[in-house]
């Protein structure tokens, strides 16, 4: 017997006398008579295919990852947690929260039920700036509540001399936004829905 797809609302399985299970589970009362029906083929099929039908009896009970709430927290590397929480906290206005047991005051703030952790590099690279060219991260986007909001953003951000665009609109989905770049070059948005 062998698992030869996993595919909702159905997990196809190939028995051990040849024949083919099609074992339907689209929701959680299917789910349990999926369950039983893996249990009876486990008890009638010979023991070298009973770990395969336990694997496929797993795949029927895990939640997938994708069935998260959501996100949960970011932790971003910097190269100074002073400067990062004057722009994070003075400049943008997050109520960021200093971490007072650590030596070099990390911090972090809540927003939209998202944590996101600043914390200085444990091995820094003299003149390290983020480059969203390189695998990892290319940009945080924060959601503006208006189209007034992203303007009086724009101005605090060119008044204090960090480098912006201003108000631009993705042309591809008509979403307004303003894009910028945090003391250690991460780009940033904030981005209207």
């Amino acid at each position: 017997m062998e698992l030869i797809g996993q595919r909702t609302p159905n997990l196809v399985l190939h028995s051990c006398g040849g024949g083919v299970f099609t074992i339907p589970y689209g929701n959680d009362l299917v789910k349990g008579v999926a369950i039983l029906r893996v249990s009876l083929l486990l008890q009638i099929c010979p023991l070298k295919y009973r770990y395969t039908l336990s694997k496929a009896s797993e795949a029927i009970t895990k939640e997938p990852l994708s069935a998260t709430p959501g996100l949960n927290h970011i932790i971003l590397t910097v190269s100074n947690t002073e400067r990062s929480r004057a722009f994070c906290g003075d400049l943008l206005g997050f109520p960021v929260t200093i971490i007072e047991e650590d030596p070099d005051k990390s911090f972090f703030f809540t927003c939209g039920g998202v944590q996101f952790f600043f914390f200085p590099s444990r091995q820094p690279t003299p003149n390290d700036r983020f480059s969203e060219f390189r695998i990892g991260l290319d940009h945080l986007s924060f959601s503006a509540p208006s189209m007034e909001a992203l303007q009086e953003l724009a101005d605090k951000l060119t008044a204090a001399g960090v480098d912006t665009k201003g108000v631009e609109q993705f042309i591809h989905t008509g979403n307004w936004y303003v894009s910028f770049r945090d003391p250690d070059n991460i780009q940033l948005e904030y981005w209207l829905p």
